[in-house]
């Protein structure tokens, strides 16, 4: 499971936020910079956030993790949140990078 917060920042969705990621083993948290959108002329777009892990803010044994990940994300048109009559979106999304904990 994993969270970022602000959730794309309004108008034009680049800014700061943070996040984590929870699995059984503890709580790996980021700070991270997000790219505005890039729509194509069908309306899918694609989201970049750079992050880095914070160690002092993980737990269990990602407590002291130090690293960096790239996450980037594609939702097609018709998943988008804006096109859904509850809000909600579906997009597909690569994370790489590496941490050291």
């Amino acid at each position: 499971h994993s969270e970022y917060y602000p959730i794309f920042c309004f108008p034009d969705y680049a800014g700061h936020g943070q996040g984590f990621h929870l699995t059984t083993a503890g709580k790996l948290s980021f700070v991270g910079e997000n790219s505005p959108f890039n729509y194509d002329e069908e309306g899918n777009s694609t989201f970049r956030l750079d992050g880095q892990f914070i160690g002092d803010a993980s737990t269990g044994i990602f407590e002291g993790a130090r690293g960096w990940e790239i996450m980037i994300s594609y939702t097609a048109a018709e998943n988008s949140p804006s096109n859904s009559p509850t809000g909600q979106g579906l997009s597909q999304t690569i994370t790489f990078g590496w941490v050291y904990y």
